[in-house]
C-alpha cells in the first residue's frame, strides 16, 4: 500500500510520470493486480475526473457486440458489478435502452436485477440506446422516440441519460426529439450528447450554425477504435468550446493508457489530462474485468494513473 500511495502522488500532475509508467506495460497481470489494483476505499480521481465508468451495453445479448466473455448472467453479474467497485474504483455503469422493447415492462427480470444490484452497490447508471443509426427506429416519429426514452426514465431512474448513440439523425430530427423528451420526462434529467462517434465530429457539432450541443447538460463524445481525432489537443479544443462551460465527457473509450486500441492511435491519458469529467470504458466486461470480478492488466494501469487515495 506505502508503494502504491508514492506512485500515485508521483503520477499526480506529471505527464514526465505518466509516460514513464508507461512503460511498465511488460508487467505480468499478476505483478499488475498485485502492485497497482490495491484500491484505496476513500479515493479520488485524477485531473478533473469525477465519473469513471464501465460500459456493460455489450453485456447484453441483445447487443450486436456480445459475446461469451462479455456477457452478464445470474452466475456472474453480481461478482462482476462487486469486483468493478471494489477492485477498480469504478463509480458508474452504463447500460442500453433497447429499442426492441418500447415498453418498460418487456425487459429481462435479470436486468432489472443488474440495475437494482448496480444501485445497491453505490454505482450511478448511465443509460444509453443501444442501436447505431436511425435505421431501427424508421417510421418512428419524433414523439415516439421521447416517449420510449421517457418511460425506460420513469421506470428505471437513471441517473444520467444520453438520448442518441452515434445516431446519424440531422440536427433538426435530434432537436425535436430533445424537445418532446424534455416535455415527457417525469423529472429533470441530465441529458448528454450529441455522442457522435469520433471526437472531431463532436467538435464540428459544437461549431455548427444552431448546433444541438447547448440541448445538453453534458457534452458527451465518442471516440471508436480507429478514432486518430481522439488527440489531448481536440479533447482540450472540445472541453475550451462547450457552451457555457458545460462538462465534457468521454462516453465511449475503447483505448489503453498511453495508446490507442490500435497501434498508433492515441490513449486515453489524454482526454483525462485534458479534463474530461466522465470517462466511460467500452467493454467493461472483458476489458475491465472477468466473469469473477477480478481486474484485467489494463484496469490495473487505468487504476495506476486514474484512482489515488485522498
Amino acid at each position: 500500500m506505502r508503494r502504491r500511495i508514492r506512485l500515485s502522488a508521483m503520477l499526480k500532475g506529471s505527464a514526465t510520470a505518466c509516460v514513464l509508467a508507461a512503460a511498465w506495460g511488460g508487467l505480468s497481470t499478476a505483478a499488475l493486480s498485485d502492485a497497482l489494483c490495491t484500491i484505496p476505499r476513500s479515493h479520488r480521481y485524477a485531473h478533473a475526473l469525477r465519473w469513471y465508468m464501465a460500459d456493460l451495453k455489450a453485456s447484453f445479448p441483445e447487443s450486436g457486440d456480445y459475446t461469451a466473455d462479455s456477457a452478464l448472467t445470474e452466475a456472474n453479474y453480481a461478482a462482476v458489478l462487486s469486483g468493478l467497485v471494489n477492485n477498480l474504483g469504478v463509480n458508474g455503469i452504463r447500460v442500453p435502452m433497447i429499442p426492441d422493447y418500447e415498453s418498460p415492462g418487456a425487459y429481462p427480470d435479470l436486468y432489472t436485477r443488474i440495475i437494482a444490484t448496480a444501485r445497491g452497490l453505490g454505482l450511478a447508471i448511465y443509460a444509453s440506446p443501444l442501436s447505431f443509426g436511425p435505421e431501427q427506429y424508421e417510421g418512428w416519429s419524433d414523439a415516439r422516440y421521447a416517449a420510449w426514452i421517457a418511460s425506460y426514465v420513469a421506470a428505471y431512474q437513471p441517473d444520467f441519460v444520453s438520448p442518441f448513440n452515434e445516431a446519424g439523425f440531422t440536427d433538426d430530427r435530434m432537436r425535436g426529439i430533445i424537445r418532446a423528451l424534455r416535455y415527457a420526462l417525469p423529472k429533470p434529467t441530465v441529458l448528454i450528447g450529441p455522442d457522435k462517434k469520433l471526437v472531431a465530429g463532436n467538435i464540428a457539432e459544437l461549431e455548427a450554425p444552431y448546433s444541438v450541443a447547448p440541448l445538453f447538460n453534458v457534452i458527451g463524445a465518442h471516440n471508436s477504435g480507429g478514432d486518430t481525432t481522439a488527440t489531448p489537443e481536440n479533447w482540450a479544443h472540445l472541453i475550451a468550446d462547450a457552451p457555457g462551460g458545460k462538462p465534457v465527457w468521454s462516453t465511449e473509450n475503447p483505448a489503453y493508457w498511453s495508446v490507442g486500441q490500435r497501434a498508433g492511435l492515441p490513449g486515453l491519458m489524454g482526454a483525462v489530462a485534458s479534463g474530461v469529467r466522465g470517462l466511460v470504458i467500452w467493454k467493461g466486461k472483458p476489458s475491465l474485468v472477468d466473469d469473477a470480478g477480478q481486474p484485467t492488466a489494463k484496469a490495473c494501469k487505468l487504476a495506476q494513473h486514474i484512482v489515488a487515495p485522498l
